[in-house]
């Protein structure tokens, strides 16, 4: 099953752009893109979400971990985390 990246707690936008920087990645730009309550089970997640655009995303997701995520063939340097 595919999970976006994450982590634990709710990030501030400048520890967003630091977190995409250790997994090589290079943000243009960041949108918080809003907060989601996810129920599964007895579990309870308060997320909040962003939109990152990044430079070199083709070049860098051969060397890095971080699996693109493509909302359009168009759209092709965002991941959402």
């Amino acid at each position: 099953m595919y999970e976006f990246p994450n982590v634990e707690g709710h990030l501030r936008t400048e520890e967003v752009i630091g977190y995409a920087q250790t997994a090589g990645l290079t943000p243009v730009r960041v949108k918080r893109i809003g907060t989601a309550k996810h129920i599964f089970s007895h579990v309870e997640w308060h997320m909040t979400g962003y939109e990152l655009l990044v430079d070199e995303l083709e070049k860098r997701r051969r060397q890095t971990s971080v699996k693109c995520v493509r909302k359009t063939e168009r759209i092709d340097r965002k991941i959402y985390l």
